[in-house]
């Protein structure tokens, strides 16, 4: 029989299959890929088209359902402070595999203006470190982005 602290706990704290990562998820993935599009402090066309494919891509968002994302994904850049509730969604949620799909869209979303800032390496770095992702990682998929673009 399980202790009246336990199931204190189990009556206020959700399940794991109560908790909305259906939603969380790619809201999260779409900040971070907003915060490395602007990075630069130059938004272009190219970077939020390459920002949409990413989503469409990974979190099967599109037409009015990945219009609505991205306004509240840019709502929520616009207002917070700090990434880490994003970060902690993600680390939660995603399995490794995953997690290097985000920062390979990551990288893709920083060369799609063709060229890469100091500002959106530095970025894309801390958060590889945040997501617990190995170096080795964060210059594979870097390689792989610049590839793709110079190719692309």
């Amino acid at each position: 029989m399980p202790s009246p602290l336990r199931q204190f706990f189990r009556n206020i704290l959700p399940s794991p299959e109560e908790t909305p990562a259906a939603a969380e998820l790619p809201m999260a993935a779409a900040v971070l890929l907003l915060e490395v599009a602007r990075a630069d402090f130059e938004s272009g066309e190219a970077e939020y088209l390459r920002l949409q494919a990413v989503l469409q891509r990974h979190h099967q968002v599109d037409g009015k359902a990945l219009d609505s994302l991205l306004g509240q994904a840019e709502s929520e850049a616009d207002r917070t402070v700090s990434l880490h509730r994003h970060l902690e969604v993600i680390n939660r949620h995603c399995e490794p595999d995953d997690k290097v799909q985000l920062l390979q869209g990551l990288w893709e979303v920083a060369y799609a203006d063709g060229e890469l800032h100091h500002y959106e390496e530095h970025l894309i770095r801390r958060l590889a470190e945040l997501l617990y992702l190995p170096h080795s990682q964060f210059i594979r998929t870097k390689l792989l982005a610049a590839g793709a673009a110079g190719s692309g």
